[in-house]
């Protein structure tokens, strides 16, 4: 006994009816059927019972369908679009433990650096970190959380307050202490305006800088992957720009701005002079 298929087993393409061979590719169409599958179908179709439940079935869905109102069908066209989610904004978290006495291995000696904190002026603890063939000495403010390892005349940021640009931008970064004060102080590091320098001016623009309303130029990245940027002519806060009118913070001066927050968010510059506006 054999069984016509109704789609090629080679293309895919629909067949016609009992046709032996597809008309795309020209594959068989034809499928033996085995005695056994043979004596099981006509099992199915001798076997009442199997017909009356197919009946009952058959009934069952004509009699829900003409029962159905026909005021209840709602087209799809009809059915407003979902708006996207709304990325939600992450709260922000605390600040790292402070490490403890017990953190560095310390020898015992713990004394305070002779230079105060470059980012608060208070005094900073000194801990000297023994290895088995090296000590390092770490320098540890208790009032804003800054560490700093010393390598030879440079200090080295280990930990800082997350969610901000010490911890978003110059974790591990090396500069001498006279740096890190004019860093800190509200200036880009010598490494960033390297950065900032290569970037091609294109146009000024009339759009506003969420932080100090003062209007962004716009800038491109040389090279053939290039990329878009807004810096303000104020207050030099660096934006990502984005398609759909979307921005990433890609740099701002202001160490502890709450935008840092949402570093790797892509948001509209309204939902950023919120962020500001609501931290104030």
């Amino acid at each position: 006994m054999s069984n016509y298929l109704n789609f090629c087993p080679n293309c895919g393409t629909k067949a016609y009816p009992n046709a032996k061979f597809c008309a795309e590719c020209g594959t068989s169409l034809i499928r033996e059927v085995t005695a056994g599958e043979e004596n099981r179908i006509d099992n199915i179709n001798n076997n009442e019972e199997i017909k009356q439940k197919h009946d009952n079935f058959v009934d069952e869905i004509n009699r829900i369908s003409e029962n159905v109102p026909v005021t209840d069908y709602v087209p799809p066209e009809s059915i407003p679009e979902e708006r996207p989610p709304v990325n939600k904004i992450p709260p922000v978290p605390t600040v790292l433990e402070a490490p403890t006495q017990d953190s560095y291995m310390n020898t015992g000696k713990n004394v305070h650096l002779d230079t105060d904190c470059p980012n608060c002026a208070r005094p900073m603890l000194t801990n000297h970190k023994k290895g088995l063939f090296s000590s390092e000495v770490h320098h540890h403010c208790t009032n804003c959380q800054i560490e700093f390892r010393e390598q030879n005349n440079f200090l080295v940021l280990e930990n800082a307050p997350l969610n901000t640009r010490l911890s978003n931008k110059l974790l591990k970064k090396r500069y001498s202490y006279n740096e890190w004060l004019n860093i800190l102080a509200g200036n880009y590091a010598p490494d960033e305006i390297k950065e900032l320098s290569k970037l091609r001016l294109e146009l000024p623009t009339e759009i506003p800088c969420p932080v100090c309303n003062n209007n962004f130029n716009q800038y491109k990245s040389p090279g053939l992957t290039s990329f878009h940027y807004l810096i303000c002519s104020g207050c030099s806060t660096v934006l990502n720009v984005h398609p759909e009118n979307k921005f990433t913070l890609a740099n701002c001066r202001d160490t502890y701005s709450p935008l840092w927050a949402y570093e790797k968010n892509k948001l509209t510059l309204n939902e950023m002079k919120r962020i500001l506006e609501d931290t104030q």
